[in-house]
């Protein structure tokens, strides 16, 4: 993730990690990390929404 953010070829200002799993009763949970420039990251929010039963049909 370092290399993404610090390569100018790129031209990523940032660099999120993403990870995601199902807990045993099939809900999704997970972390997000941001990696910006000269090696700092922090720690993101993931929020989940439920979906709207009208517009699954």
């Amino acid at each position: 993730m370092w290399e993404i953010v610090e390569d100018f070829s790129v031209g990523a200002n940032f660099a999120v990690l993403m990870i995601i799993r199902l807990d045993s009763t099939e809900r999704l949970e997970g972390t997000v990390t941001v990696f910006i420039p000269n090696h700092q990251r922090f720690k993101g929010t993931l929020i989940q929404e439920k979906a709207d039963s009208q517009s699954l049909e």
